[in-house]
């Protein structure tokens, strides 16, 4: 390696060091101390208290911002959230790994596709439990190529263009799924 590149590596590496740094020591400003929070925010977080200021910024910060979140909630909202909290410690570490790619997934969504996400799965549970549960065999029992095949047809659905009918859309019987099983009215 020729003395010129040598000292443009290192500059480079000495320059990542100095932005991390920085970026760590605003992490840290932003994040409250124990002494920061308010006496309502201390009382819900206090299981922390011993260890808050060794705990990372970035994880005090997301602490003090639940807490918040927290003591804005009604009762009916923190047994809800109990619940889910109970469900998550149920999780295996698989299924706590899939949880949190599919929340990165839709954090990184636009905000249409995630409104169509959570009306698919309001229909979803709006669905009498049999039906669900019939979904949820039929989706474990295919391969993941026929997951994926089905992916993209749901895909294709959701970019056909405004006013888009598919062919016998105007005929008697149209719009039921193939193989649903059910006679037109």
């Amino acid at each position: 390696m020729s003395a010129t590149n040598w000292i443009r590596l290192t500059l480079m590496l000495a320059l990542v060091l100095v932005m991390t740094m920085a970026a760590s020591v605003r992490a840290d400003e932003a994040a409250p101390t124990w002494s920061q929070l308010s006496g309502d925010q201390q009382r819900v977080l206090q299981r922390f208290a011993e260890n808050w200021d060794a705990l990372p910024a970035e994880r005090r910060q997301r602490m003090s911002t639940g807490a918040n979140r927290w003591l804005n909630m009604t009762p009916e909202q923190h047994e809800q959230a109990r619940g889910r909290l109970g469900r998550w410690q149920q999780f295996s570490p698989e299924q706590r790994r899939r949880a949190r790619q599919q929340f990165n997934r839709y954090r990184g969504m636009s905000p249409d596709e995630q409104a169509r996400v959570r009306n698919n799965f309001r229909r979803f549970r709006q669905m009498p439990p049999e039906r669900r549960e019939q979904m949820r065999q039929r989706w474990e029992n295919m391969t993941p190529e026929q997951r994926e095949q089905a992916q993209q047809r749901m895909q294709q659905r959701r970019h056909k263009p405004p006013g888009f009918k598919p062919p016998g859309a105007g005929q008697q019987g149209a719009g039921q799924p193939r193989g649903s099983g059910r006679d037109p009215e």
